[in-house]
């Protein structure tokens, strides 16, 4: 069977630095004694994932000026493939200083350069008119200055029309405006979930959590993902809620994450794999990436050696 064709959608994509130092002293100069550079942003992370996986996707959304190209140059040599709208800004650079002495990371995060309306135009024609046809199309991360916050809500209604299932990964407005438009499947967190309902569930219990999801299904989702940490996933749908269990880890760094939860399931449901196989595979790619280090993603052979690990049961909702 033949892969279905993912697209990735980054509004606000950015170069990450991450810098290592003995010891962070303030009003004073500091040496850096380690660097690395990594293409980021949500759909980005996705994409990524997927070629790690050995899966196809397109990357699309906005670069700009010389980190634009450098972020895009990475990606290429990752294996990715990228359509991207060239802009007149620059592409923001984000930096996390990792502070060897205590352990703690303090991440510098630039809120990225204003889209201009022709520029917003021509990505959103490039969408109507992908070629080839998409069979996915991830919408995921912050929506850039010059951009409506409706911008999710108005892509998932385009791919509606051409029978496109949309994986949405937002939050506060754009996840409000968009999830009305019936997205095939969103992947909240808990956090994220909290701030939705204005309550907050970080605490707890998978049953209420499952509770909670029912309004989604209600709204039209197909299929709602909430990433819950150590505590593994929920998955719900109007047919069958999974919740997958995983392996203790040691934790190096969580970002990421919930992107990698995306990348996997979706790499596996475009391949046509079943839901169950999906789950756990998200469900290890979320836990490999958390076990490497600063803004670094999954790694394939922690994923495999994880999938053997993960425990995938249905769940009885109690309502």
């Amino acid at each position: 069977m033949l892969a279905s064709m993912i697209y990735t959608m980054t509004l606000n994509p950015c170069l990450d630095r991450h810098l290592e130092v003995d010891d962070l002293v303030l009003d004073d100069a500091n040496r850096i004694k380690q660097e690395t550079r990594y293409p980021a942003g949500k759909g980005i992370d996705v994409s990524v994932v997927i070629a790690e996986l050995g899966g196809h996707s397109t990357a699309l959304g906005f670069v700009g000026g010389y980190a634009g190209l450098e972020l895009e140059g990475m990606l290429i040599n990752r294996g990715v493939h990228c359509e991207f709208t060239r802009i007149s800004g620059e592409t923001r650079t984000n930096i996390h200083i990792f502070n060897r002495a205590t352990g703690h990371q303090t991440s510098l995060n630039a809120s990225g350069p204003t889209i201009k309306d022709a520029e917003l135009g021509a990505l959103c024609h490039q969408l109507r008119h992908l070629d080839p046809e998409p069979d996915y199309l991830v919408l995921s991360g912050s929506v850039p200055k010059g951009v409506n916050a409706k911008i999710y809500q108005q892509m998932t209604s385009w791919m509606h029309e051409q029978k496109v299932r949309v994986a949405l990964d937002s939050d506060g407005e754009p996840f409000r405006e968009a999830v009305r438009m019936r997205p095939y499947l969103i992947k909240p967190n808990l956090h994220e979930l909290s701030r939705y309902f204005e309550t907050d569930l970080r605490s707890a219990d998978v049953q209420e959590i499952a509770v909670r999801c029912h309004h989604f299904l209600e709204l039209g989702v197909e299929m709602v993902v909430v990433s819950m940490g150590s505590r593994g996933l929920l998955v719900r749908t109007a047919e069958i809620t999974l919740r997958a269990r995983v392996p203790k880890v040691e934790v190096l760094s969580t970002i990421g994450s919930g992107d990698s939860v995306i990348g996997g399931m979706v790499c596996e449901l475009a391949r046509g794999g079943s839901l169950v196989d999906a789950v756990r595979q998200g469900a290890a790619c979320g836990t490999a990436t958390a076990m490497t280090p600063g803004t670094a993603l999954c790694r394939s052979e922690d994923v495999h050696q994880l999938m053997q690990q993960v425990q995938v049961e249905p769940l009885d909702v109690i309502t």
